[in-house]
């Protein structure tokens, strides 16, 4: 994630970019938020992966798309998404889901994440 920050960052300040992405709908209010994913010494103590907004936020900030952020982010939390690999993430279709089936897949993720655990 950080170096996707600094390709993307163009002389701009974590301030003016947040308030790129507040300009284009996402507000995150916390500045540290976008400090520490920013902070490459920051890195080993991240354990959980932001919010969509959050993700969305980055994205318009730092003029990325949002899969390259979470693919970013996702390989700053040590999984498995090579760096030429868009997909591993990816659940076609998952966007335009229900309430209901959304909130089924996010209870099938953390069956399967404890699962891996032991």
């Amino acid at each position: 994630m950080v170096e996707l920050f600094e390709r993307h960052k163009r002389n701009r300040s974590i301030r003016q970019m947040m308030k790129v992405a507040s300009e284009g709908g996402y507000w995150i209010p916390v500045e540290a938020s976008w400090r520490q994913w920013a902070n490459p010494n920051f890195e080993a103590e991240r354990t959980t992966f932001p919010s969509p907004d959050t993700i969305r936020a980055f994205a318009v900030g730092m003029g990325a798309t949002e899969t390259e952020v979470l693919m970013a982010i996702g390989r700053s939390l040590g999984l498995d998404v090579g760096p030429e690999n868009d997909t591993d993430l990816i659940l076609p279709g998952a966007g335009v889901l229900g309430a209901a089936e959304k909130n089924m897949l996010a209870t099938m993720a953390a069956f399967l994440v404890s699962k891996m655990e032991g």
